[in-house]
């Protein structure tokens, strides 16, 4: 079972500027989100966080989101913080990429 109820139960409420974990904070930590699962998940059903992250990650680059969005919503500025995951994204065709190249749609 995916982990997206626990999230959007968390930001019913909450404006779009604010902070998932725990809205009322002004800055992040390195363990916000592993703290936030651990209190939102049942403990029969461990959270691997890291594991969630790179399925996210592949997940996105697979379906062909802006790198620079997706380093937004990671919290990155290094482009070698993504590469590691695209051993895991699936391989684009020649005919694929030139039309991404040319700024053309995808082949119906």
């Amino acid at each position: 079972m995916g982990l997206e109820h626990v999230f959007v139960k968390a930001i019913a409420d909450a404006p779009s500027d604010a902070y998932v974990f725990k809205p009322q904070r002004a800055a992040t930590s390195k363990n916000t989100a592993s703290n936030f699962l651990a209190t939102s998940a049942d403990s029969k059903n461990a959270v691997n966080t890291q594991r969630g992250r790179a399925t996210w990650v592949t997940r996105l680059l697979s379906a062909g989101i802006d790198v620079r969005a997706l380093m937004t919503a990671m919290g990155v500025t290094d482009f070698s913080a993504i590469a590691r995951y695209l051993a895991h994204v699936p391989d684009i065709d020649a005919s694929a990429y030139r039309r991404q190249v040319r700024g053309q749609r995808p082949a119906a």
